[in-house]
Order: structure tokens, then C-alpha cells, then sequence
């Protein structure tokens, strides 16, 4: 449908789960990254996650989130499109961003929603992705990180943004269970070195495939 078709602005929600209601919190995360897709026009929308809940063995996270979507804005039907094999932030990404080589090139912006603990792993693995061609060391993905940062960030917690030439995170507080934060410390240590180190990657895959119980 949006073959050969020119993406200005090109959209990815990140998946946290299944979204079934009721689930408050994950909605208004949704609702928001919505909110901003709207008013910033995007072109192209994907949404991501794949088949994680083993009482769900059939619904993608990418599919219960268009679903969502598209039950709040049926209009939005044809520049949704879903990436249904990830289990990890890593292969969000790098799926989603074959499905834009493959289809959409060189789109002029592309903005990522996540939950905002997550902002700093998934900036840097959008600078890794998205900025392949540039060949930045880990040095500097570190140091654009850590100007951000020092400049004008100082709690993850809320919602943030970051941007870095075409590329755009926006952190959307998910939940600010101490839980949840400090989760991230190690899956966030692996993922962001996941392309260099792709066999504890999959150690990861492994681990939380048999910890949610899906094949």
C-alpha cells in the first residue's frame, strides 16, 4: 500500500506487553504517543512488540497496540503498519527499520516512542540504527548521549525528548515503580551492546522467552 511512496515523518511506538483493557497506565502512554503522532502528522505509523504473553500465544504486542489505535482513530488505518517478531528493544528497532529501507527510504524524520526510563538505551541504539552510514564509535554515541544529558536532562523518570539530527526519542513515563527502573539497569547494559555482542543477545532472547513462557 505505501510502496514507492515518499515518508517525510515516519513514526515507531514501542510495545511493553500486550495492551488488553484494563490497564490505565499502559493506556495513557499509548493515548499520549497518539496525541504527538497526530499533531506531528506522521506519514507512516509502526508499532512494535511481538507475540509476548503466553495466555495471548496469537496477539502481537505490534497488533493489540494498532488495534488500539485505530479503535480511537479509524481514519489512521492506512499509514498503520505492524512489526510482529520482536522480543526485545534491539529488534524493535532494526525491524522496523528494514520495513523502512525496504519500503519507505530516507525519511526526512524518524521520531521513537518508548517508556521514558528507557530513553538513554533506545537513543543510543537509534544512533547505532539510524546513523549506520555515519559510522560513529562508541565514544561518540556516548559523548552525543552525554552532552544531551549534562545539557538538559536530569530525571528519566518523566517524560523526556531527545533529539540528535533526524532522530527523535520521546520518553513517555510509563510507570515510576522504583521496580520497573531499576530493571532496566542490566537489560538496558545488554542491549545496547546487543549488535556487538549478538550471542549474549540471544542469551537475553532466551532468558525472556522462557520467562514470559512463549516459544
Amino acid at each position: 500500500m505505501f510502496y514507492n511512496l515518499v515518508m517525510k515523518n515516519i513514526s515507531i511506538v514501542l510495545g511493553y506487553g500486550i495492551f488488553v483493557k484494563p490497564n490505565p497506565d499502559y493506556q495513557k502512554y499509548l493515548e499520549s504517543a497518539l496525541d504527538d503522532i497526530l499533531n506531528c502528522k506522521s506519514d507512516l505509523v509502526i508499532t512494535c512488540g511481538g507475540c509476548s504473553n503466553k495466555d495471548r500465544p496469537d496477539l502481537s504486542e505490534a497488533d493489540s497496540i494498532r488495534t488500539l489505535f485505530l479503535e480511537l482513530h479509524p481514519e489512521l488505518k492506512s499509514i498503520i503498519t505492524t512489526e510482529t517478531k520482536s522480543l526485545s528493544t534491539p529488534e524493535n528497532l532494526s525491524q522496523s527499520l528494514q520495513l523502512i529501507n525496504r519500503h519507505y527510504p530516507n525519511p526526512e524524520t524518524v521520531t521513537v516512542y518508548c517508556d521514558s526510563c528507557r530513553v538513554p538505551k533506545v537513543f543510543y541504539l537509534c544512533l547505532s540504527l539510524f546513523l549506520k552510514n555515519q559510522n560513529l564509535t562508541e565514544k561518540e554515541k556516548l559523548t552525543i548521549l552525554s552532552n544531551i544529558y549534562l545539557s538538559k536532562l536530569d530525571d528519566f523518570s518523566k517524560n523526556v525528548e531527545l533529539n540528535y539530527q533526524n532522530i527523535k526519542v520521546v520518553g513517555i513515563a510509563l510507570s515510576n515503580s522504583m521496580t520497573l527502573i531499576s530493571q532496566q539497569i542490566i537489560s538496558s547494559m545488554l542491549e545496547m551492546h546487543s549488535f556487538d555482542y549478538p550471542d549474549l543477545h540471544q542469551q537475553f532472547i532466551d532468558w525472556r522467552k522462557k520467562k514470559w513462557g512463549v516459544n
